[in-house]
Formats: C-alpha cells, sequence, structure tokens
C-alpha cells in the first residue's frame, strides 16, 4: 500500500486490552503518522482539495467497481461538502470504509482488488482517473 511507501512501519504491543483499545491507537497511530511526515500529510492536503462533483463520482465509481453491490456500498459512505463535491480523500476513505467493515464477507480476491482501487484513488488525481477511462470505454467500444 502507499503508506508503506511513505511510512515507516509502527509496531503495536500485545496488550489484554487490546480489543477495547485497537480502534482508538490505530486512529492515534494513522494521526501521527500524517502530521509526522511531511511527504504523507501534502498526499493527504492535495487529495481533500482534489473534488468532483457528486454525479460525476458516481459515474466515476460505477465505472472503476463495476459491481452494483459494491458501487452502492462505496457510495452510501461517500461524504460530500456543502457545495454536492466530494473529495478524492473522502472517495478513498469511503472505499476503505466498506472493505474493512465487510470483513470476511468479501473473498479475499475481491478483498485486494478493492484496495488496490482504493489505493489508486489516493495516488490519481480525478481528472487523471476520469481521462483514463475514458480511454478504456473507447477502447471498448472500437
Amino acid at each position: 500500500m502507499i503508506v508503506n511507501d511513505i511510512v515507516k512501519p509502527q509496531r503495536i504491543k500485545y496488550t489484554e486490552q487490546l480489543q477495547v483499545t485497537v480502534e482508538g491507537l490505530i486512529d492515534k497511530i494513522i494521526k501521527d503518522m500524517i502530521t509526522s511526515d511531511e511527504k504523507l500529510a501534502n498526499m493527504v492536503s492535495i487529495c481533500m482539495r482534489d473534488s468532483v462533483e457528486w454525479q460525476a463520482l458516481r459515474l466515476l465509481a460505477k465505472a472503476l467497481f463495476r459491481k452494483k453491490k459494491h458501487v452502492q456500498e462505496i457510495l452510501t459512505r461517500v461524504k460530500s461538502n456543502g457545495e454536492g463535491r466530494v473529495s478524492r480523500w473522502d472517495f478513498y476513505n469511503a472505499v476503505t470504509n466498506y472493505v474493512s467493515s465487510s470483513g470476511s464477507r468479501l473473498k479475499p480476491q475481491v478483498d485486494a482488488w478493492l484496495q488496490n482501487k482504493a489505493q489508486k484513488i489516493l495516488a490519481t488525481p480525478i481528472a487523471q482517473l476520469t481521462e483514463e477511462l475514458v480511454k478504456v470505454e473507447e477502447k471498448k467500444t472500437a
């Protein structure tokens, strides 16, 4: 995953209270990584500024994920701002939230495929994602 390329690995020490504290610990580790690593903070900042209109995002999600079930689950998790726009960061978070909350209901191959799509969303500006999908559609129709 992209984070592994940017941030040094973190270790979590096992304790009896691990089940209770793991969610808060993960949030803290993520916040610490983002604030302490300039490259990652910059990437997140760029993703938060890169946005697209809700209707365009719906089309992008349909093209990226193809399966109606995945598209619906992801779109229900997307948060739009007051102007009807969605940031690339919120789109990425919606995908990773879907994957993590689905747990064992997803086959490992589908889980990995969705994680790769999330990684692509994080690393690729929305304009470029849209452009790539248009090229793919043109090849299919040709």
